[in-house]
């Protein structure tokens, strides 16, 4: 498959993207006045889209697919880092407002739970992500060397 088709592809993918996207970047330019955690799971979304359409430019110049797939993994793997963190910033939140709700010894307000993965889940999530990262990283350097001779 040529690299214009695989480029007209992300393209398009990034563009029907947009039903995710825009909502994250008025998340964002909301500033102080959104959680938290609902601003790194909006930065998760923008750095996973951003690497659809970061493939474009990269498969439009010829750049060999190997290095193309890595810096879309890599940005991939950040983003699904970023969701796991936005996670667990909304559970930690969740339990603040319990503990004041509590202590100010009336009901609790309807609480619905968000997405994201829970405690070990997070963590193990965490660092299968930053392996994923360094391995996909590394593995782009080495098949650029051996495509430049150098290795």
């Amino acid at each position: 498959m040529s690299n214009l088709v695989l480029a007209l592809a992300a393209a398009a993918l990034s563009v029907a993207g947009t039903v995710w996207y825009l909502p994250a970047v008025a998340e964002l330019r909301a500033g102080a006045d959104r959680p938290l955690s609902r601003r790194v799971s909006a930065a998760g979304c923008l750095t996973g889209w951003g690497a659809c359409a970061g493939a474009v430019p990269l498969l439009l110049a010829g750049v060999p697919g190997p290095a193309t797939g890595g810096a879309v993994a890599a940005g991939v793997t950040a983003a699904g880092c970023l969701y796991a963190v936005g996670g667990a910033l909304r559970r930690r939140e969740l339990r603040t407002a319990a503990r004041d709700w509590s202590e100010l010894a009336g009901p609790a307000p309807v609480v619905v739970r968000g997405h994201g993965l829970g405690g070990r889940a997070a963590r193990l999530a965490v660092a299968w992500c930053l392996s994923a990262v360094v391995l996909a990283s590394a593995g782009t350097a080495l098949l650029l060397m051996a495509a430049s001779g150098r290795a």
